[in-house]
């Protein structure tokens, strides 16, 4: 079990990337609230990842209770709590199925004051799907 972050966490990891320009490589990025560091990943970059052996693992070598993972609008790996029943690999394949779908990948301090024990964060981002109107 993974436990889903809010808008709030997901806010502070963007806000990290604010004023920085699209990169057609990983973007450093660093959240010192949560002690974290990681890279903001390109589509590419994204996909790649998520068919590597790497999310595997960390799901291995990380407990699932010390991972946290800010879903996008519209996402279906959520559960009611809260939580993420998904591995690694399934939240950032998930991301590679989107159009332009990107995600940072963290390493957390454990020790840190906002949200203890956390040691992963992945955060996904894509553009929601347009609405689709309808024609009387």
């Amino acid at each position: 079990m993974r436990i889903r972050i809010g808008i709030a966490a997901v806010a502070v990891t963007a806000a990290s990337l604010v004023g920085g320009a699209v990169a057609n490589a990983a973007t450093p990025l660093s959240v010192p609230e949560l002690g974290a560091v990681g890279y903001w990943l390109t589509p590419d970059e994204t996909a790649a990842l998520a068919k590597s052996a790497i999310p595997d693992v960390v799901d291995r070598l990380v407990p699932a209770d010390r991972t946290r993972v800010g879903l996008a609008d519209g996402s279906r790996l959520g559960a009611p709590g809260n939580v993420t029943f998904a591995s690694n690999a399934q939240v950032l394949g998930e991301v590679a199925e989107h159009p332009g779908g990107t995600a940072a990948v963290l390493l957390a301090n454990p020790f840190n004051r906002v949200d203890p024990g956390a040691m992963v964060i992945i955060v996904q981002v894509w553009e929601p799907a347009p609405a689709v109107e309808e024609s009387d």
